[in-house]
């Protein structure tokens, strides 16, 4: 099983192109659309979709999706995790 999300919102309210990407949020679902394609009837995988705002309401209230995630997706240490200032030399 592949679980798969989507930031594409629910609604265009924000505008109806995606201001990362320059792409539009419909072409970004005909994008999605095709891959899930691909996934069921090439590589016979099921796919879980779902859109990312739905995900992290999921995680906030499931213990063990969020210890999975701990366990099989470690978050790579961020380069401001210890407790010294930051200064623009050591941004740099």
């Amino acid at each position: 099983m592949l679980l798969s999300w989507t930031r594409v919102p629910k609604t265009e309210g924000c505008g109806d192109v995606n201001l990362v990407n320059g792409k539009s949020f419909q072409e970004l679902r005909e994008t999605t659309a095709e891959k899930t394609q691909y996934l069921l009837e090439e590589v016979g995988v099921k796919v879980v979709e779902m859109y990312e705002c739905e995900w992290e309401e999921m995680k906030e209230g499931n213990d063990e999706i969020v210890n999975f995630i701990k366990v099989h997706l470690p978050q790579s240490p961020s380069p401001f995790s210890d407790s010294s200032p930051q200064t623009k030399m050591s941004i740099l």
